[in-house]
């Protein structure tokens, strides 16, 4: 009964990842008549004496830690709101923080690029507020600031996945337990901090890990967001999906695409390790 199943995993994702493995350690970008054999580690020293991919490396690790750090904090705190009654009409407060997920995420980042480009909505709004007819938002033309209107479009397309998550678990929790925490005197915050978020530590270190997973291999959001060749100004915007897709398939070398690939793959397992590890060291049932 397994073997189906194994049969297809092999072919459609363990095969290509091994074979890009293999491609990644040759010259072989499959043109026509092309002579090609092993080379080593000369595209990873390509690769690690770029300082492209350092910058794009960076920002990736800025989508990981808000995707850590912002999303799922502020999906489980939205998800506490619901579960304790926090909030009037919770079917439409639930409906509009998810919506992003049933929306192209394609459409979504055309409308971000749209409200933080120089002459956005953004813009506008904010003239009108501090009546400055001068001030513009330059943050897709600033080294600094280039990433911020793609993380924030991050936070609001993601964090609703998060809050249904642990929505869902918090809904198969035993309700007396806070009930009895409530009548003992026990404040919101302490029956989060001490009940809630203590019973939910395995799916935090699931939702960790879809975060990271998730988080570099992104690439719809930041290439609608800010569609360039990667050179320029495109640079400020990159990550490593980007990265590859601009020097692997634009470029046509496909040996070097494998190669940023396995890097990617190389990361998120270091990253997931490291997920599991804290998750396992902060669980109280681990420790027990």
């Amino acid at each position: 009964m397994v073997a189906p199943c194994m049969v297809l995993y092999l072919a459609i994702i363990a095969g290509p990842i091994l074979a890009s493995l293999g491609i990644a350690f040759t010259n072989n970008d499959f043109r026509p008549n092309q002579e090609w054999g092993f080379i080593g580690f000369d595209n990873f020293k390509v690769i690690f004496s770029d300082p492209v991919f350092w910058l794009g490396f960076k920002n990736n690790m800025l989508v990981v830690a808000l995707s850590v750090f912002g999303q799922i904090p502020l999906g489980l705190l939205l998800a506490y709101f619901l579960f304790r009654n926090m909030v009037k009409a919770p079917g439409f407060y639930q409906a509009m923080v998810f919506m992003p997920q049933v929306i192209s995420t394609v459409v979504i980042g055309r409308i971000f690029q749209s409200f933080f480009d120089i002459r956005g909505a953004a813009t506008g709004l904010v003239r009108l507020i501090t009546n400055d007819p001068k001030f513009t938002f330059r943050w897709f033309l600033e080294p600094g600031q280039a990433m911020i209107p793609i993380l924030i479009g991050m936070l609001f397309i993601y964090t609703g996945f998060y809050m249904l998550m642990f929505l869902a678990n918090m809904q198969k929790l035993d309700g007396g337990i806070v009930e009895a925490a409530s009548i003992d005197g026990a404040s919101e915050m302490q029956i989060f901090a001490r009940i809630i978020a203590p019973a939910l530590s395995g799916i935090i270190i699931i939702n960790s890990i879809l975060a990271i997973a998730g988080s570099l291999k992104s690439f719809d959001l930041i290439y609608a967001m800010a569609p360039n060749d990667g050179k320029g100004l495109g640079n400020n915007n990159i990550v490593l999906a980007t990265y590859m897709y601009h020097r692997g398939f634009k470029a046509y070398k496909m040996a070097f695409g494998s190669a940023v690939s396995v890097i990617i793959v190389s990361i998120s397992l270091v990253l997931i390790a490291i997920s599991n590890w804290a998750g396992k060291k902060l669980d109280p049932l681990q420790e027990a």
